[in-house]
């Protein structure tokens, strides 16, 4: 009986000592694998690398070798003695044991990990002083795009801790809006064109009507509709209340309240603005007499510039004829 028992566990033993040979093994080729996916592998775990890459590309080239060779290493169900367990932020957590292989593929990741952070931050401290550069020399809208941009690097960070100037960002852009709000609105007011003042408003689409810089927009448009007036040929519409889209001189680029495509051929109505769809500029006349259009102006509509439509004829033959706001605001015309 004694006998019995003793080859039972020795059969026992046999078996532990072959499935312990067999995970050695696999973990043997999981760690060839691994050293050979990077030649920093096997540096890594003596601790040897000490300086970044010199040029930004092989940095990124680094950086992603070692979020791949981490990657994989978490992949590997051999490396842990139980199943994967992840922590609250959903990274793996390796289980204690003795192994040496597990240690070493341990040690592996956890510096992996250290020198993805030290690239991070060393990325973040160059992206922010190309940041400082661009600021110190540029106007409010280059200083609000420059700071968007380095928060927009950040997104691509593995650890977002890494941007160390990610508040300050966030509280400069946030100081700027204000400022821009009034550089934009004196911008327009300098310029005043009917141009300057559409681009102010089409500055503004996205924002909510009722948010403060609403008043502005409607002084935008009060200052608009004192620009230089005329009559222009804007083409012929067809059988759909569209214009004929080889007969089409002008093209509606807004409407409020409505959600245009650039390639529309909508017949634009009392509000909307509009632009010239060829590169030539077009004559602009003073009145609308019957069923035509009389006295020429000196002054042409511009291809590229924008109009506002105040009026609009129909004639018989399906000719559209607009009434439109347009160039430089002057109170004396």
């Amino acid at each position: 009986m004694i006998a019995v028992v003793s080859l039972f566990f020795w059969a026992l033993s046999i078996g532990a000592n072959q499935e312990r040979a067999k995970i050695d093994e696999e973990r043997l080729a999981v760690m060839k694998v691994a050293t050979e996916m990077t030649p920093l592998a096997s540096m890594l775990v003596d601790s040897t690398i000490t300086e970044l890459p010199e040029s930004k590309s092989d940095t990124i080239n680094v950086k992603q070798d070692l979020i791949d060779l981490v990657a994989y290493l978490e992949s590997q169900a051999v490396l842990y003695e139980n199943e994967k367990r992840p922590d609250a932020a959903g990274h793996v957590l390796f289980i204690k044991e003795t192994d040496s292989l597990f240690d070493q593929a341990k040690e592996l990741r956890k510096e992996a990990i250290r020198r993805i952070n030290d690239i991070e931050i060393e990325m973040d401290s160059i992206s922010w002083q190309s940041t400082l550069a661009i600021v110190l020399v540029s106007e409010p809208k280059e200083k609000f795009k420059a700071y968007s941009e380095y928060i927009d690097k950040i997104e691509g960070y593995e650890n977002k801790e890494n941007a160390r100037h990610l508040k300050e960002a966030e509280d400069r852009i946030e100081s700027l809006n204000d400022l821009l709000e009034d550089y934009n609105w004196i911008e327009a007011s300098t310029k005043s064109t009917v141009t300057s003042y559409f681009k102010y408003i089409e500055s503004n689409l996205q924002e909510d009507p009722e948010s403060d810089n609403s008043q502005n927009i409607n002084n935008a448009l009060e200052q608009i509709k004192k620009g230089k007036t005329g009559w222009i040929y804007a083409g012929y519409k067809n059988g759909n209340d569209q214009f004929d889209p080889t007969r089409s001189i002008v093209k509606m680029v807004y409407r409020p309240d409505t959600n245009i495509g650039s390639n529309n051929y909508k017949i634009p109505q009392n509000g909307d603005f509009v632009t010239l769809r060829g590169k030539a500029d077009r004559a602009v006349y003073n009145f609308f007499v019957g069923n035509q259009v009389t006295n020429k102006k000196g002054a042409p509509f511009k291809s590229g510039k924008m109009a506002y439509v105040i009026d609009k004829v129909e004639l018989a033959n399906d000719a559209i004829f607009l009434q439109i706001k347009y160039g430089k605001i002057d109170k004396s015309d």
